[in-house]
Protein backbone atom coordinates (compact mmCIF):
# COMPACT_ATOMS: atom_id res chain seq x y z
CA UNK A 1 0.00 0.00 0.00
CA UNK A 2 2.91 2.17 0.36
CA UNK A 3 2.92 3.24 -3.47
CA UNK A 4 0.02 4.19 -3.22
CA UNK A 5 -1.12 8.27 -2.23
CA UNK A 6 -3.17 8.72 0.99
CA UNK A 7 -5.80 10.41 -1.62
CA UNK A 8 -6.01 7.55 -3.80
CA UNK A 9 -9.23 6.99 -6.21
CA UNK A 10 -9.98 3.87 -8.17
CA UNK A 11 -12.41 3.25 -10.33
CA UNK A 12 -13.26 -0.01 -11.74
CA UNK A 13 -16.08 -2.66 -12.84
CA UNK A 14 -14.93 -5.44 -10.16
CA UNK A 15 -15.21 -2.70 -7.24
CA UNK A 16 -18.90 -1.63 -8.67
CA UNK A 17 -19.95 -5.39 -8.54
CA UNK A 18 -18.37 -6.13 -5.08
CA UNK A 19 -19.74 -3.18 -3.59
CA UNK A 20 -22.88 -2.76 -5.15
CA UNK A 21 -22.13 0.89 -6.67
CA UNK A 22 -22.47 2.06 -10.53
CA UNK A 23 -19.52 4.19 -10.67
CA UNK A 24 -17.09 1.42 -9.14
CA UNK A 25 -14.57 4.40 -7.14
CA UNK A 26 -13.37 3.37 -3.63
CA UNK A 27 -11.57 6.64 -2.45
CA UNK A 28 -8.53 7.22 -0.14
CA UNK A 29 -6.25 4.73 1.31
CA UNK A 30 -8.44 3.06 4.03
CA UNK A 31 -11.19 1.95 1.76
CA UNK A 32 -8.82 1.14 -0.93
CA UNK A 33 -7.23 -1.13 1.72
CA UNK A 34 -10.55 -2.58 2.72
CA UNK A 35 -11.71 -3.14 -1.18
CA UNK A 36 -8.99 -5.41 -1.52
CA UNK A 37 -9.51 -7.13 1.35
CA UNK A 38 -13.13 -7.76 -0.14
CA UNK A 39 -11.58 -8.76 -3.56
CA UNK A 40 -9.57 -11.23 -2.05
CA UNK A 41 -12.38 -12.82 0.00
CA UNK A 42 -14.33 -13.04 -2.36
CA UNK A 43 -12.07 -14.27 -5.05
CA UNK A 44 -9.70 -16.32 -2.81
CA UNK A 45 -7.89 -17.53 -5.98
CA UNK A 46 -6.77 -14.19 -7.34
CA UNK A 47 -3.91 -14.10 -9.85
CA UNK A 48 -2.59 -12.18 -12.11
CA UNK A 49 -0.44 -12.60 -15.63
CA UNK A 50 1.16 -9.48 -16.02
CA UNK A 51 1.36 -9.04 -20.54
CA UNK A 52 2.37 -5.30 -20.51
CA UNK A 53 3.25 -2.61 -19.31
CA UNK A 54 2.81 0.52 -20.93
CA UNK A 55 4.70 4.06 -19.69
CA UNK A 56 3.39 7.75 -20.18
CA UNK A 57 3.97 11.16 -18.62
CA UNK A 58 3.12 10.81 -15.01
CA UNK A 59 1.10 7.36 -15.77
CA UNK A 60 1.78 3.83 -16.63
CA UNK A 61 -0.79 1.12 -17.87
CA UNK A 62 -0.66 -2.50 -16.57
CA UNK A 63 -1.90 -5.09 -18.97
CA UNK A 64 -2.60 -8.68 -17.65
CA UNK A 65 -4.88 -11.16 -17.71
CA UNK A 66 -6.65 -12.74 -14.03
CA UNK A 67 -7.20 -15.97 -12.84
CA UNK A 68 -10.31 -16.14 -14.72
CA UNK A 69 -8.91 -15.28 -17.96
CA UNK A 70 -10.60 -11.49 -18.28
CA UNK A 71 -8.00 -9.38 -20.16
CA UNK A 72 -7.46 -6.27 -18.00
CA UNK A 73 -5.39 -2.90 -18.22
CA UNK A 74 -5.42 -0.46 -15.44
CA UNK A 75 -4.22 2.77 -15.83
CA UNK A 76 -2.40 4.37 -13.29
CA UNK A 77 -1.55 8.13 -12.85
CA UNK A 78 1.50 9.04 -10.74
CA UNK A 79 1.59 12.42 -8.47
CA UNK A 80 5.14 14.25 -8.42
CA UNK A 81 6.30 12.01 -5.74
CA UNK A 82 5.38 8.90 -8.03
CA UNK A 83 2.67 7.44 -6.27
CA UNK A 84 -0.36 6.22 -7.61
CA UNK A 85 -2.72 8.79 -7.40
CA UNK A 86 -5.80 7.17 -9.57
CA UNK A 87 -6.58 4.03 -11.31
CA UNK A 88 -8.77 3.39 -13.64
CA UNK A 89 -9.56 -0.12 -14.34
CA UNK A 90 -10.63 -1.63 -17.81
CA UNK A 91 -11.77 -4.90 -18.83
CA UNK A 92 -11.66 -7.09 -22.35
CA UNK A 93 -15.13 -7.45 -22.78
CA UNK A 94 -18.09 -7.74 -25.03
CA UNK A 95 -19.69 -4.55 -25.96
CA UNK A 96 -24.15 -5.02 -26.49
CA UNK A 97 -25.47 -4.55 -29.75
CA UNK A 98 -27.98 -2.19 -29.13
CA UNK A 99 -24.99 0.23 -27.19
CA UNK A 100 -24.43 3.29 -29.65
CA UNK A 101 -21.82 5.19 -27.88
CA UNK A 102 -19.60 4.84 -24.98
CA UNK A 103 -20.79 6.86 -22.95
CA UNK A 104 -23.53 4.61 -22.06
CA UNK A 105 -21.64 1.19 -21.25
CA UNK A 106 -22.88 -0.29 -18.21
CA UNK A 107 -20.54 -2.85 -16.76
CA UNK A 108 -23.39 -4.25 -14.47
CA UNK A 109 -25.88 -5.45 -17.29
CA UNK A 110 -25.53 -8.68 -19.01
CA UNK A 111 -26.43 -8.19 -23.12
CA UNK A 112 -26.65 -10.31 -25.76
CA UNK A 113 -23.27 -8.76 -27.60
CA UNK A 114 -20.58 -9.18 -29.92
CA UNK A 115 -16.92 -8.40 -29.60
CA UNK A 116 -15.81 -4.70 -29.50
CA UNK A 117 -13.90 -5.18 -32.51
CA UNK A 118 -16.58 -6.10 -34.65
CA UNK A 119 -18.13 -3.06 -33.30
CA UNK A 120 -15.21 -0.48 -34.21
CA UNK A 121 -14.76 -2.45 -37.60
CA UNK A 122 -18.20 -1.15 -39.14
CA UNK A 123 -17.95 1.63 -41.63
Amino acid sequence: MTHYEDAIELISPVAARLLGTRDGKVAGKPNLRAYFQRGLEAYPELHFCLEDVLWGINSIVLYYTNQKGTRTGEFMELSASGKVVRVVALWRTIVPRRWPSLTRLNPLEDAPSQPAEQLWSRT
